[in-house]
Parts: C-alpha cells; sequence; structure tokens
C-alpha cells in the first residue's frame, strides 16, 4: 500500500518482528473493510515489517458483504477487517474464523453505536434533540443525516438499536415518525463530513466519527441519547477460498498487539477489546447502557430488517 500522510514516525516504532512466515518479499493481502481510516494508520508499518503488500478495498458494511456472497465461487479477497461481529456472524458462510469454528472473530475495536452529532451553528436556535423520540419531531425535517441501513454497517446497528430498545413494533413505528426528517447519504462517512461541515445539523453516528469532528475543531457536540448506546465490538476474518490466509492471520495478530492498538484509539477514538489499552483523553469511562432483550435482538434477521427498512424508505 502506497505510504499516506497518516504514517507517523511514532507508528515506526511498532514493528516489533513477527514470524519468519511473513519474510517473503512477494507475498500479498487483499483485505477488504469498512474501516480505512483506522487501517490507513497501520498498514504502512505492518507492510514494512513484514514486506507483504497490502491491498484494500473500502466499502460500507453492506456493499462488502454483498460482494463477497457474490465472488464466493472464486474469490477476490483474503481478509475482511473491521467490521461488527455481528455482522461477521450473519456472514459466516462465507467467512472463516482463523483459529478455528466456535472461537472468537480477532478483536479489532470496539463501537459506541447510536450517538447524536450536532453541529451547534447548523442547529440555529432549535433545541438540542436528547432522544430517539425528538428525532421524530417536525421541526427537525430536513436536518438529520443518516447513513442508511442498507450500505452501512454502522446505520444497520443504529436501526437495530432503536428497534431493540423499543421493541420491533414500536421501533419500526418511532422509525417511520423519524424518516421524514432524514437525509439518507447511503454512506457514513458522508453523515460524518456533512454533520462537521455544517451541511446537516444532526447526525445519527457513532462516538469516535463524533468525537473526532469536535478534535478537528468542529462546532458539534455529541448526545449520548436519552434510550442509551450500544458498544459493539469490531473484528475481522479469513474470507473462504482466499489465497492468502497465512497472511491474513499475521495481519490480525498484529492489529491486535496492545501498542497498535493504542495508535488505532489515540488518532481514530475508536475504544479498545484487548486489554490494557487507554482511552484517550475526553472520552467518558462510563457509558449510559441502552436496555435490550438480548433475546428479542437476537431474533432480528438482518436480511428481514433491510427488506423492511427498503420498502419504508421507497414507500
Amino acid at each position: 500500500m502506497k505510504l499516506t500522510t497518516l504514517f507517523l514516525p511514532a507508528i515506526a516504532a511498532l514493528a516489533i518482528a513477527l514470524p519468519s512466515a511473513a519474510s517473503s518479499a512477494d507475498r500479498s493481502l487483499v483485505v477488504y473493510t469498512p474501516s480505512k481510516g483506522y487501517l490507513d494508520l497501520i498498514v504502512p508499518a505492518f507492510e514494512a515489517e513484514t514486506g507483504i503488500k497490502v491491498d484494500m478495498v473500502a466499502a460500507g458494511s453492506g456493499e462488502i458483504l454483498q460482494r463477497i456472497k457474490a465472488e464466493a465461487a472464486a474469490p477476490l479477497g483474503d481478509a475482511l477487517v473491521g467490521m461488527s461481529n455481528e455482522l461477521l456472524d450473519d456472514a459466516k458462510d462465507n467467512l472463516e474464523v482463523p483459529d478455528g469454528a466456535g472461537k472468537p472473530w480477532p478483536p479489532f475495536s470496539r463501537a459506541v453505536v447510536g450517538v447524536f452529532a450536532v453541529n451547534e451553528n447548523a442547529l440555529g436556535n432549535l433545541p438540542v434533540p436528547a432522544s430517539w423520540e425528538d428525532l421524530a419531531k417536525p421541526i427537525y425535517r430536513g436536518k438529520i443525516a443518516y447513513a442508511g441501513a442498507d450500505k452501512s454497517g454502522s446505520a444497520y446497528e443504529q436501526l437495530t438499536l432503536l428497534l431493540g430498545v423499543k421493541g420491533e413494533e414500536a421501533g419500526w413505528k418511532l422509525f417511520g415518525r423519524i424518516l421524514p426528517n432524514l437525509i439518507v447519504t447511503n454512506s457514513s462517512g458522508a453523515v460524518v463530513t456533512g454533520t462537521g461541515r455544517g451541511e446537516y445539523a444532526i447526525g445519527i453516528t457513532n462516538e469516535d466519527a463524533a468525537y473526532k469532528l469536535i478534535v478537528d475543531g468542529a462546532p458539534v457536540k455529541v448526545i449520548y441519547p436519552a434510550e442509551g448506546v450500544v458498544v459493539k465490538n469490531d473484528g475481522s476474518a479469513l474470507i473462504k477460498g482466499g489465497k492468502h490466509a497465512d497472511e491474513a492471520r499475521l495481519f490480525f495478530a498484529y492489529a491486535a498487539r496492545p501498542a497498535v492498538q493504542q495508535v488505532i484509539v489515540d488518532r481514530m477514538f475508536r475504544r479498545s477489546p484487548v486489554p490494557g489499552v487507554t482511552l484517550p483523553k475526553g472520552l467518558a469511562a462510563e457509558l449510559p447502557q441502552a436496555k435490550i432483550d438480548p433475546a428479542a435482538a437476537a431474533t432480528l434477521d438482518r436480511d428481514a430488517v433491510i427488506r423492511k427498512y427498503l420498502a419504508l424508505i421507497r414507500s
């Protein structure tokens, strides 16, 4: 991968030798990821340390899963990195756990799902929304950015958070009332960028993306809605039939090192699932956890949720 301006001298210090199996200069790895910004921070040092060339294919989680399914007979990718464990579970027919069936997905990061990034300048004199119920108020028509559950894994998780907190029937009714107020961007990155620029007054997003806007100087505040948030682990997986499984395993091990995780946390403000990694300054240690019935959440079928979401969008 071509080095980017995000390759800091400090990252070079992370080069603790990986096993000699990675020493061959002609090795390569094709990574599908919805988390390119995070990988940009760590891939250059991995390439320098191992000699393994990493080619990234970046897209939203939904698009990546569709692509992997379409390519199942002749996979073009080797690894899927930085996606919700729940989505990995849903796609397990086309993915493999490196350590074998029944083992956990290799850890990558921990996302806080379902915060509101509020651009105070764009919001003007309107009240700051404090809950999902508030988002349904007509005063916010055309002011709320949402990525779309069919295109974005984080947007799908935000929707299932709402369904889990309210119950499916009440949750869909509330989403239907919120829908007229939404601008669907079809990209989680567009939600964040547009909210930071003031194109949207409110962006439904995740904690790390909202907090980074603040660090970058945008007039944004992070709202943890009254219904609470959920904390989701992101992981990685081998793509079944991929040609470079050994290289993928080496990358998974590299990404899980505490020192590498600390770079992701410090630069991208995403919490870590790896013990010993400290929170960035400014993030709350305690979060308002959403009350979701695990049994009810387990019954949600991703394909069915997306079909219903698209039916609402198109109606």
